[in-house]
């Protein structure tokens, strides 16, 4: 139903907000990095992590997508 739409679309817009404050954390590791502050495994680390957050996004995607077309299958029964 739209309540199972709206659920995975605020999901969505989670994942949106956790892959921007993942690329600013990326961004500043990098930053550190390059001063010697941290590791290349810290920093990789974080490009996992943003990685992950990009591919957790994708899946709610196609959460959404099957969940539209289970609606619509539903529908013209």
């Amino acid at each position: 139903n739209n309540s199972d739409l709206d659920k995975i679309q605020q999901l969505i817009n989670k994942d949106n907000e956790l892959i921007e404050l993942r690329e600013s954390i990326k961004k500043a590791s990098l930053a550190q990095l390059e001063n010697g502050v941290i590791t290349t495994n810290d920093y990789l680390r974080e490009v996992n992590e943003l990685d992950r957050a990009k591919n957790q996004k994708i899946i709610h995607e196609i959460q959404y997508l099957l969940t539209q077309y289970n609606l619509k299958a539903q529908l013209n029964q």
